[in-house]
């Protein structure tokens, strides 16, 4: 349709060939690059990165760190997490949205009382693991559904 824009896809990985080229830091990037979560030409996807900087960045554990295991990450001040870091790191300030992108990543809820999340490939030293971590999928069940509740919890259609 004329005039109509619609966005297009992201991909869940991005190869290091699309990112820019300079040649002053290739030649020394590989290092680097492996300590950010880049392994075969694959760049664990921003999303990832970005909480596990804003996990691992000291200078906000009063806001949000690592648990003493360092395998989750606890958010203390809810508050400022949203008005703070997540505009800063993200193109919003919505808790709610930044949950379900958790989840969407396969992050869990472990602790009722408090806001703390775990994912077996997210943890304190482990920024190399990110790649490991996939975004599910809709299944196909799900969006025929349309994706507004009240299906797919009774019994299988007959036929």
């Amino acid at each position: 349709r004329c005039g109509r824009w619609t966005p297009e896809p992201r991909p869940d990985s991005v190869s290091v060939g699309d990112l820019p080229s300079n040649p002053a830091v290739r030649p020394h990037a590989r290092g680097r690059l492996a300590a950010m979560g880049v392994r075969g030409g694959e760049v664990a996807p921003p999303f990832l990165r970005k909480v596990y900087h804003m996990v691992d960045d000291e200078e906000t554990d009063d806001v949000v760190s690592w648990t003493g295991d360092g395998k989750q990450f606890t958010i203390h001040q809810l508050n400022e997490f949203s008005s703070k870091l997540l505009p800063k790191n993200f193109k919003h300030s919505n808790f709610s949205s930044f949950v379900r992108q958790l989840n969407s990543y396969g992050f869990r809820k472990v602790e009722h009382a408090r806001w703390s999340f775990a994912n077996e490939d997210f943890a304190k030293g482990g920024e190399k693991d990110l790649l490991k971590i996939r975004r599910r999928s809709v299944s196909k069940a799900k969006s025929r559904g349309g994706g507004h509740g009240g299906g797919g919890g009774g019994a299988p259609a007959m036929g």
